[in-house]
């Protein structure tokens, strides 16, 4: 690969980026470092009022090119809205405190 070729993640985004209003993006590689199987969270607010299939088929059609060198692909689509909701979610439930197992036997 010649120094000036970008990496297939940096396409991505790239790609991604351009077509749409990206509010946050994250590519993570699931091959154990092989560089085959991505697995893509893309956060904007394009997908308001689509479905998770037409998301879904936006993204695949901005990117076909570079999924069809890949081995695995899943994708995640969420608007700023549903971003939000899951994080202040994820927030809530790090901060309950949990139950502990005691023993009250004596």
């Amino acid at each position: 690969m010649d120094s000036n070729a970008k990496s297939i993640p940096e396409v991505i985004k790239e790609k991604l980026s351009k077509e749409m209003d990206i509010a946050d993006i994250s590519l993570t590689d699931v091959s154990d470092g092989c560089g085959t199987s991505y697995s893509l969270r893309v956060v904007s607010d394009y997908f308001k009022g689509k479905r998770t299939l037409a998301r879904h088929r936006a993204v695949n059609k901005i990117i076909k090119e570079e999924i069809s060198k890949l081995h695995a692909f899943s994708v995640s689509t969420l608007t700023v809205d549903e971003n939000r909701k899951e994080l202040d979610n994820s927030e809530a439930s790090e901060a309950q405190p949990t139950a502990t197992n005691r023993d009250h036997s004596q």
